[in-house]
């Protein structure tokens, strides 16, 4: 076995394929005496898995994925980032808005009441808040606030757990994003879908 490091409870890895997932658990299979590892995933439907701790930390296959990034298989991260699945949306989004810039507020004069509209100050949102708010699941705002990864501002943070009515005081900009994943984990579980 490798000389890596042992994978711990709520660690974040990333699978060279750049999907995110959290560790569980290092647990011993009841026959073999074999050490596997609990993860979970960080995107979809959050699911469970096990494999075993030697695959878990061994190098990638560059003969079988030669466009592959990494050095192995899951690599440790201090948080978690992009999600391919989340990737590809926030692509489709900015191919969108591709060449749109936000239309200047142009001062207009009212000739019946000689008054000048457009000079109060104008609100712009936050374009990852302002996703963040039309996504019509929890599991979408989580998938949305994975995408931000160590790039969100406490601002940022600060606006999103506001819009859930969740307060995520104290500790630095970590343990916040932390407090967040896990109130919108635990909401998405419970999410009834009408």
């Amino acid at each position: 076995m490798s000389q890596r490091e042992i994978p711990k409870p709520g660690e974040f890895y990333r699978h060279f394929k750049m999907k995110y997932y959290q560790i569980i658990a290092v647990a011993t299979h009841s026959e073999t005496r074999e050490q596997m590892v609990v993860y979970q995933a960080l995107y979809g439907d959050f699911g469970i898995y096990v494999r075993p701790l030697s695959m878990f930390i061994s190098e990638v296959d560059h003969e079988k994925y030669p466009e592959a990034l990494q050095t192995y298989r899951f690599e440790r991260v201090d948080c978690p980032g992009v999600s391919s699945e989340t990737l590809e949306c926030v692509e489709k989004t900015a191919k969108n808005n591709q060449g749109k810039e936000p239309e200047p507020v142009e001062k207009h004069v009212s000739e019946e009441k000689g008054m000048v509209s457009g000079e109060e100050e104008v609100f712009v949102m936050d374009p990852e808040v302002e996703s963040f708010l039309d996504a019509e699941t929890y599991r979408e705002k989580l998938d949305i606030l994975m995408s931000l990864g160590n790039d969100i501002t406490e601002k940022q943070l600060h606006d999103m757990a506001v819009t859930l009515d969740v307060t995520i005081d104290g500790g630095d900009k970590e343990d916040k994003f932390m407090s967040l994943v896990h109130c919108l984990r635990t909401l998405a579980r419970f999410e009834i879908k009408r």
